[in-house]
């Protein structure tokens, strides 16, 4: 756990444009290696039943770990912003379906504020 916090603080971001890229490049990078990349591009998608139908009991296995997965980027975009405007961007990046918070909302918004 102790290293992990070190890793924390060489991920955090100024909520400066400037330093926006290199952040959110090594942020892929932290997300690549924690292995929720995926949820952060959007690229993984929480299975959704069609009408009138289940899901599988491997399907919602599947949704179990994207769950999860979703939970601990959303959690690791607020631990490593320290600007109010950043909260902002992370903090209302809610849907009805994830109303926790959507990771690959927080990331959008970021990118919507602060890429050039």
């Amino acid at each position: 756990m102790e290293d992990e916090g070190k890793n924390l603080n060489n991920l955090k971001f100024t909520g400066k444009k400037d330093d926006y890229v290199m952040w959110q490049a090594k942020f892929i990078s932290f997300a690549t290696y924690k292995g929720f990349k995926d949820h952060l591009l959007g690229t993984s998608k929480l299975i959704v039943a069609a009408d009138g139908n289940v899901l599988t009991d491997a399907q919602n296995k599947t949704n179990i770990n994207w769950l999860n997965k979703n939970a601990m980027a959303y959690s690791f975009l607020h631990l490593c912003i320290k600007d109010p405007v950043s909260f902002g961007a992370i903090y209302n990046a809610v849907t009805d379906q994830l109303p926790d918070g959507d990771a690959s909302v927080a990331w959008n918004n970021m990118m919507l504020i602060f890429k050039p």
